[in-house]
């Protein structure tokens, strides 16, 4: 996730582009060292792989780990040999002979096809269409999507865990479609490999302009509530898991899913959808925001999800102020624990641990940049604006500048601006996406002047309404010290080609050295 800020912080450093050109190759069979992709099945061929390529070999420590969780550590099971081997005992690795015959099944059975949780390297190829706009990557995303998508139709609309390696279904498990390493059966096995389902949707919708590829989330969702249940009280509980079992693991949904969806399409039927959810959540507050870190909030029940969606459907107006005290108070935390640490930094690198950290981003994306938090697990950026400070030529909002997205609407969005300081005019850039994916058509503001008002006489303020036709990807607001502004731009939702290109770049980044 942080690998693709970069082309947001500057797209024309050369070695990032070269860098994105060289991982992306590793999932697209461009990279020798590196064959992950097999282009006749559309399947990256192993649910685990690097630059060396896909890792079809384990060692015995490792299967052992995957197989039976790792003593003392929550992660758990991570995948089984179900249903070719429907008990195991732990005691193999003890046996030269059994160690053998397992490693020979879980290399067949666990490591040899695709999984679900490959659809976030989606994601790495877009970041290398970001900078460069070529077709190939373009194509190589949709293409992946596809496939995933056809699956899951064909599985009755529920998104399989896993293929072999032809790409059906269930091929190395007798049919089976769960039970693939960090899948269905897995503890948390919905939270990572519907990360990826989430990214893989939103580049896609990205890259083609087409919100049908958002559909792949909306299905799950609707799935999961389908398979749902009752509790006394009538709060709703959807499995998080599905095992030899059947469905199991119930509990309130999670939120992240439909606040990816939602702020996707802005669509009367997701509104609807997401409407649907909060009626049969009796047990959680929806106007409740707690503190939390930048991590866990989308692995838990997503309260701050809930709150951001009751403030823009007008029923949680301390929605703003709630979520900037809340990382407040988690950044303070994190201040007072760095104070009292004894800790060493050397015995921190002995332990693989880093010093803890008070910078927390999750609440400003969320209020200036009117964006869903962006997905964990290798998302790229989902916000409806951006800010450029032209007179620094850099991306951000201008020294002393505050913004605030207020309003979210399929076709319009409201902008509140305003220059703090006591001196010095600014003028803000505002761009239409993260990456230029959108246009705003025109630009509506008010101007009050207070200069005519008198109680006495009984004269009230001059108020004039402005539209701007716009007609672009970006506009520009000048604001005199001390002064704000409210603007409703109206916007025309993924119909440019996305890009990691500054407004004063144009169509081609400058990128010194190919």
């Amino acid at each position: 996730m942080l690998f693709y800020s970069f082309g947001l912080a500057d797209p024309t450093i050369s070695e990032n582009v070269r860098r994105a050109r060289r991982f992306a190759a590793m999932f697209m069979g461009e990279d020798p060292e590196a064959p992950n992709w097999d282009a006749r099945y559309k399947i990256i061929s192993s649910p685990m792989q690097s630059s060396e390529g896909p890792y079809l070999k384990a060692n015995a420590v490792h299967a052992h780990q995957w197989l039976h969780g790792s003593s003392g550590k929550p992660m758990g099971v991570r995948s089984t040999l179900y249903p070719i081997v429907k008990e195991l005992d732990p005691n193999w690795i003890k046996d030269p002979k059994k160690t053998e015959e397992v490693i020979d099944l879980f290399n067949r059975i666990v490591l040899n096809g695709d999984s679900a949780n490959n659809l976030a390297a989606t994601a790495l190829i877009t970041n290398a269409y970001l900078y460069t706009g070529e077709e190939k990557y373009r194509q190589w995303v949709l293409d992946y999507v596809d496939v995933w998508m056809d699956r899951t139709k064909k599985n009755g609309g529920i998104l399989p865990d896993n293929t072999g390696p032809t790409g059906k279904v269930g091929e190395n498990r007798n049919g089976q479609w769960w039970d693939a390493l960090y899948g269905w059966n897995h503890y948390q096995g919905l939270n990572i490999m519907f990360h990826g389902m989430v990214t893989a949707a939103e580049c896609a919708q990205l890259v083609s302009g087409d919100s049908g590829y958002m559909d792949f989330i909306r299905s799950q969702v609707r799935m999961i509530l389908s398979s749902g249940k009752r509790k006394a009280n009538g709060q709703l509980v959807v499995p998080l898991r599905h095992g030899p079992k059947g469905w199991e693991d119930f509990q309130p949904i999670r939120i992240f899913e439909m606040a990816h969806l939602y702020q996707g399409t802005l669509s009367n039927e997701d509104y609807d959808l997401f409407c649907e959810i909060r009626a049969g959540d009796v047990e959680r507050d929806w106007n409740t925001v707690t503190p939390d870190g930048e991590k866990n909030e989308q692995t838990k029940d997503g309260h701050q999800h809930m709150a951001r969606f009751q403030y823009y459907d007008g029923k949680n107006p301390a929605w703003p102020e709630q979520i900037l005290d809340a990382d407040m108070v988690w950044a303070l935390a994190e201040i007072e624990r760095a104070r009292k640490t004894t800790v060493t930094p050397m015995a921190m690198a002995a332990k693989g641990a880093g010093p803890g950290h008070a910078v927390f981003t999750k609440a400003l994306t969320q209020v200036q940049l009117g964006a869903v938090q962006t997905n964990y697990n290798g998302g790229l950026p989902r916000a409806p604006v951006r800010y450029f400070d032209p007179e620094r030529a850099r991306p951000g909002l201008p020294e002393g500048v505050a913004a605030f997205v207020d309003e979210l609407k399929a076709d319009r969005v409201g902008i509140q601006l305003v220059n703090t300081g006591a001196s010095g005019t600014q003028t803000v850039l505002v761009y239409s996406g993260s990456f230029g994916e959108h246009s705003f058509t025109e630009v509506k503001h008010r101007d009050i002047d207070r200069s005519t008002y008198n109680l006495k006489l009984g004269t009230k303020a001059t108020v004039t309404d402005h539209v701007v036709p716009v007609n672009g990807k970006y506009f520009a607001v000048t604001l005199p010290p001390g002064k704000g502004i409210r603007v409703e731009a109206g916007m025309k939702r993924f119909v440019n080609k996305p890009s990691y290109a500054f407004p004063w770049h144009g169509d081609i980044i400058p990128v010194p050295f190919q």
